[in-house]
């Protein structure tokens, strides 16, 4: 509230036609000059501490708010600072000052490292704040690596494309532009990072990319467009990945704990597994038409592949085993006409690259064929005019007999002899 005082002025004096006291001049002029003072001292803190659209006559524009609240504001039109770092020397470490501007960007001309500085934070003060790293990337071999231990990037960061958080290096796939957003809430000591110009829902080229931190990913409608290569020998090669559409199903490489291809020799147990679906029709309108003649119902959906080990032809990999479900016949219709194919390698035929032999089908008419030999587990054998145990179709043997179950507890045997 004003200190100045009006009212402390007597405007009915002095009285004309009649003398008046010395005194009612002499208090009149000291309430006038204390009102000036008051004046004086008060518009003086308004320069110095309000928010102007301009400078002041005599003065310059400083409207530093030292972080005070503006409470129930309603904004129009508000824009950031931006600030144009230009393009660093290679190996520059870049410093994000965040009170010069909370939008910077930097043109790539190599790798660099970026680290933050004054971000807003007052102890005990509960602050937000946000930077957008506009990126213009000269070459895809360029880098940026973060920290991503506190201070620094701690939160977020294996969501970015292309990003080690062992390393805290983010690639790109191609040249162009790329927008990263920085979040924190206590000063930079945990920043949140996103990408903010890379979908996390769509793909804009044929590459993509595993992070460490993510044990699954399941991309649908992907097409068959798809960079296996990328897929399978990029940074994080051997991670469990399923790919719902595309001619490879499901892709791994070396050592699933060591995801390293270094030591795929360690490899002793099952590599991967996976369950997978796959439909005719738009997953999107869930349009499903009936199966086709022709139809290549996953194709491959299981298929092994390893090094043959032979130097003097290039140790290629080879196909040692493969699982095959297709669709058969010229007019099917819905559920009808499907045969499963396993096949395998066989054991040191070294000469038999790229080819696998088939060993059981199911075929479309529900008979299952076997392609070598038929070896039973013999887990039970009736005993001497047994009538328990068994379901119809079991077959056991012993030393004298072969047994087969026409029914629950029924067994018919025939005796066995040499030849």
């Amino acid at each position: 509230m004003s200190s100045i005082n009006p009212n402390n002025i007597d405007g009915t004096f002095p009285i004309a036609g009649q003398d008046n006291s010395s005194q009612g001049f002499r208090d009149n002029f000291t309430n006038i000059r204390n009102n000036f003072s008051y004046a004086q001292s008060e518009i003086s803190d308004l320069q110095a501490k309000a928010i102007t659209a301009s400078a002041l006559t005599g003065g310059t524009l400083n409207n530093q708010m030292n972080y005070n609240q503006l409470i129930n504001v309603q904004l129009t039109s508000p824009s950031d600072t931006y600030v144009d770092l230009g393009t660093p020397s290679a190996g520059q470490a870049v410093i994000l000052d965040y009170s010069q501007g909370s939008v910077q960007k930097i043109t790539t001309n190599g790798n660099f490292t970026i680290s933050f500085t004054n971000w807003p934070y007052i102890l005990g003060a509960k602050q937000y704040a946000r930077m957008l790293l506009w990126v213009t990337v000269s070459s895809k071999t360029d880098t940026l690596t973060f920290s991503t231990s506190s201070p620094g990037v701690t939160l977020g960061f294996s969501d970015l494309a292309n990003s080690n958080t062992t390393t805290g290096v983010v690639g790109f796939d191609s040249p162009g532009t790329y927008l990263i957003s920085f979040e924190t809430i206590d000063g930079g000591q945990n920043i949140l990072a996103k990408d903010a110009s890379r979908n996390s829902a769509t793909f804009r080229d044929s590459n993509f990319y595993f992070n460490d931190n993510v044990s699954n990913t399941l991309l649908v409608g992907f097409g068959g467009n798809i960079n296996v290569t990328q897929a399978a020998l990029g940074a994080d090669a051997g991670r469990s990945t399923v790919v719902a559409d595309g001619q490879f199903s499901a892709v791994s490489v070396g050592n699933l704990q060591l995801a390293n291809l270094t030591y795929s020799t360690l490899d002793t147990g099952p590599l991967a597994g996976y369950n997978i679906t796959s439909t005719r029709g738009n997953l999107q309108s869930g349009t499903y038409t009936p199966v086709r003649g022709g139809d290549l119902l996953g194709y491959h959906n299981a298929v092994t592949l390893t090094g043959n080990g032979t130097p003097t032809i290039g140790n290629v990999f080879q196909q040692v085993s493969t699982i095959a479900f297709y669709a058969t016949g010229a007019n099917l219709q819905y559920g009808l006409g499907g045969n499963i194919v396993m096949a395998t390698g066989k054991d040191g035929d070294v000469a038999a690259i790229h080819t696998v032999y088939q060993a059981v089908g199911i075929e479309n008419d529900q008979s299952t064929k076997f392609f070598g030999n038929v070896i039973t587990a013999n887990v039970f054998v009736p005993g001497s005019g047994s009538t328990v145990g068994g379901v119809a179709g079991q077959i056991s043997f012993d030393a004298g007999y072969i047994y087969v179950c026409i029914g629950p507890g029924n067994w018919k045997r025939a005796a066995l002899s040499s030849f």
